[in-house]
């Protein structure tokens, strides 16, 4: 596994001894046709990759700073577009690309080392989407005294401050390291892991339901 990117979590790293991170892609037009005199550079396709049976979970991992500096509303605005938005936006762009060419892809920035596991046939394959979105949890807890956010399958994209809503393309789950900390700590395996997002993902997109949760913060008495 490669840990050259950013600092994981305790937890996080015992979850990628399944996967590998930073993986890249390159257009398949471009494969093995580099342009004389020029390198041939992948492109990012995820920050971490889980294979395990016939699912694949897909992570997008960012820290954006937030500014509480200046009004609430345009922070929250643009740490939004940097941390979520542009998240979603990657791991779409992932999704489509493992489902279009799922031999395009490689471990390194030259894409020149393929990627070695053998990925779920298509009729078989089920596919986690996971933003990990970091920066803000001082912000939250400063407004809320919660450090997680707040979900709300009734919220559009980015128009109530620190909740999230449902992304309209292909389901992608949302956390930062508060909750996903916690949620590491009570669940012990891989499929623990992917029977909860699942769980997860068929609870919020249920179409005749409201869902409202708010972040709360554990505590343990010793």
């Amino acid at each position: 596994m490669n840990q050259k990117r950013g600092c994981l979590t305790s937890q996080r790293k015992h979850f990628c001894q399944c996967g590998l991170t930073a993986i890249f892609s390159i257009r398949k037009e471009r494969k093995g046709k580099e342009r004389k005199g020029k390198e041939r550079k992948g492109k990012e396709f995820c920050d971490v990759m889980v294979v395990f049976g016939n699912d694949v979970i897909i992570m997008s991992d960012k820290l954006i700073n937030y500014n509480i500096e200046i009004d609430e509303k345009i922070a929250w605005n643009r740490w939004y577009k940097s941390a979520i938005e542009s998240s979603i936006k990657q791991l779409n762009g992932a999704y489509n690309h493992i489902n279009s060419y799922p031999d395009n892809l490689y471990t390194d920035a030259q894409a020149t080392e393929p990627f070695s596991m053998e990925l779920p046939h298509s009729d078989e394959i089920c596919i986690h989407l996971i933003a990990i979105a970091n920066g803000c949890s001082n912000a939250c807890y400063r407004k809320y005294g919660r450090y997680g956010l707040n979900i709300d399958t009734a919220c559009t994209g980015k128009d109530t401050l620190f909740t999230i809503g449902i992304p309209t393309r292909k389901f992608v789950h949302i956390f930062n390291d508060s909750s996903l900390d916690k949620i590491f700590t009570c669940l012990d395996t891989t499929r623990d892991f992917i029977d909860y997002i699942q769980a997860r993902e068929n609870l919020l997109t249920t179409s005749d339901k409201y869902i409202k949760i708010y972040s709360i913060n554990l505590k343990m008495r010793v």
